[in-house]
């Protein structure tokens, strides 16, 4: 239960229910490889583009020390994808430009 409701304790509040349906939507419309949001990992928007970033988990870290599982130079860190506006362009399309975008597409391709 996330909010639960104050005047029954047993029961969910209805918050609860659009809360774990709208993460369970987010969460579903990630690239299942990578984990980016479809509407930028599967976007043929010139504007988007990608860049590689890393961030160290000092707890990976450790574990994986002690493991004698490293192979890196650098123990805890992990290569992972962000979405960055391509040169030139301010920001990156949003959710509903990229839904737009494939309803059109879609819209010309059933013609």
């Amino acid at each position: 239960m996330i909010l639960g409701d104050h005047k029954k304790r047993d029961k969910p509040h209805w918050a609860d229910y659009v809360l774990a349906t709208a993460y369970e939507t987010f969460e579903s419309e990630k690239c299942g490889k990578c984990g980016v949001p479809a509407w930028y990992a599967f976007s043929e928007d010139s504007s988007v583009a990608f860049a590689m970033e890393n961030h160290t988990c000092h707890s990976c870290a450790h574990k994986e020390v002690e493991d004698k599982k490293v192979k890196e130079e650098k123990p805890g860190v992990t290569r992972f994808v962000k979405a960055v506006p391509e040169e030139g362009f301010d920001s990156l399309p949003t959710r509903r430009d990229f839904q737009e975008q494939m309803l059109a597409k879609a819209l010309k391709e059933k013609k």
